[in-house]
């Protein structure tokens, strides 16, 4: 009884270091598509945390530890996209996603974290809406990655996608008739692509889908006036030819 008692503490220490060197492979695997092949480590990694479930007491150690798969998991989803693997991927995606939220729960995110976590929820949202054109399952996904993505400092550079993004979104949310979130959306991703263009990050004829999109809304909504001027700034910003410098 007692060498079994001994025996855990090592037991935990040998399982601990054997999900960084997962999490090491993975990482490796992520970054070059000519690297280790990651689904071996990522099914020896699941396995690993099945062992690992039942003899953590803590719970903020099993959390912890679910945070660490779920880094492993996205590693290995950027490794799959690396390889041209789609396989599974939104069964893949789903997964990191379960792994990442639980490891949240008694965590407090950094605004990289936070950035990496709602990319991840985006990206599920959009394979239902695209791929599926499931929009009803895609706004459960963009819900949860809404609130992720309040820290615009976060995005420096990249206002431009980051208000593409909204305006995608918006295009759900109109066709489960969730109006106002899709309109407010529109308008936050409008106002951010607007200073990615007055920044030279984004082409300003790339606004055109966005403001259309306005338009539409409006005009169903039975604002002809506010359709009618986002009309016009679509045409203006179709034909302005602007590049980036």
């Amino acid at each position: 009884m007692l060498s079994a008692t001994l025996d855990q503490p090592r037991n935990a220490e040998r399982q601990a270091l054997e999900l960084q060197l997962c999490r090491g492979a993975l990482a490796a695997s992520a970054g070059s598509a000519e690297s280790l092949e990651p689904l071996p480590w990522v099914k020896r990694m699941l396995e690993l945390r099945e062992k690992m479930g039942d003899g953590v007491p803590d719970p903020w150690r099993r959390r912890q530890i679910d945070w660490q798969v779920g880094q492993g998991l996205a590693d290995a989803l950027a490794a799959a996209q690396k390889r041209g693997d789609t396989a599974d991927l939104l069964d893949n995606a789903t997964l990191t996603a379960a792994y990442l939220e639980r490891g949240a729960e008694q965590r407090e995110l950094t605004a990289a974290e936070r950035k990496q976590m709602g990319e991840l929820m985006f990206r599920i949202g959009i394979m239902y809406s695209l791929q599926r054109g499931d929009h009803a399952t895609a706004v459960t996904w963009f819900d949860r990655t809404v609130p992720l993505w309040t820290d615009e400092a976060a995005f420096t550079g990249e206002l431009g996608r980051l208000g593409e993004s909204f305006v995608s979104m918006a295009i759900s949310y109109w066709q489960v008739d969730r109006r106002e979130d899709a309109m407010t959306l529109s308008r936050r991703g409008v106002d951010l692509m607007v200073a990615a263009v007055d920044k030279s990050q984004l082409e300003e004829r790339s606004l055109a889908v966005a403001y259309g999109n306005l338009s539409t809304m409006y005009a169903e909504e039975g604002d002809e006036e506010q359709s009618k001027t986002y009309a016009e700034m679509a045409s203006r910003a179709e034909a302005s030819g602007t590049t980036l410098r």
